[in-house]
């Protein structure tokens, strides 16, 4: 029984990275596009921008994958759910928190789509739109203010998410500690220390090349 509702915690944190993957795309979006709008950049400042870019990309990859390899995270978790587990928590009914954590859109465009929910509009609806009432008297002169305009109202979303962030953190842990013990963060100790390690290989390839 116990176990039964501390399972239930986990829904938070459920919900703010349902969110969080809904906002990260645009707000990439929308700041790439700023950024490059109101970047100067002239001649060859361009291709050297565009290789400073490429070769960051390249080195977060190799040194992601190389820490990956050595630590292997995953492999701190232990052994896997049984078949028959898996199987009964498929056929395990439907609860009304799990049908509206569905209703959350995981993305922007994704309640516009053929399998879009019209909870799902609904929510971006009000999200928005109370968003944005702190930049309605905002001027659209340029397509710069319409970007602008844009990215501002997701920071405001963004801000919100972040707020609630520390009580999903809060239902995530209660909820670990109380279906699996604390045997569990063994396997969360794994992954902390890859990040580290990664973390720590970009900084000194970036102090390396001042």
């Amino acid at each position: 029984m116990i176990k039964a509702r501390a399972a239930a915690l986990a829904i938070p944190a459920k919900l703010v990275l349902r969110l969080l993957g809904a906002l990260a795309p645009p707000l990439i979006l929308l700041a790439i596009i700023q950024a490059l709008m109101r970047a100067e950049i002239r001649g060859k400042q361009t291709l050297r921008l565009f290789g400073l870019l490429l070769v960051n990309t390249l080195v977060a990859i190799a040194i992601g994958l190389l820490v990956a390899n050595l630590v292997r995270p995953g492999a701190w978790a232990g052994d896997t759910p049984p078949p028959a587990a898996i199987a009964k928590m498929a056929a395990a009914p439907v609860d009304p928190l799990s049908q509206f954590l569905d209703n959350v859109p995981k993305s922007i465009a994704g309640p516009f789509t053929d399998d879009g929910k019209v909870m799902g509009v609904i929510f971006l609806a009000v999200a928005l739109g109370v968003a944005m009432r702190r930049v309605r008297y905002h001027e659209l002169r340029t397509v710069d203010d319409l970007v602008h305009v844009g990215l501002s109202t997701l920071i405001v979303i963004l801000y919100w998410v972040i707020d609630v962030v520390p009580f999903a953190v809060f239902g995530v842990v209660a909820s670990i500690v109380g279906v699996k013990g604390f045997s569990a963060f063994a396997a969360l100790g794994g992954f902390v220390l890859a990040v580290i390690l990664a973390l720590s290989a970009q900084t000194a390839y970036y102090l390396l090349r001042i």
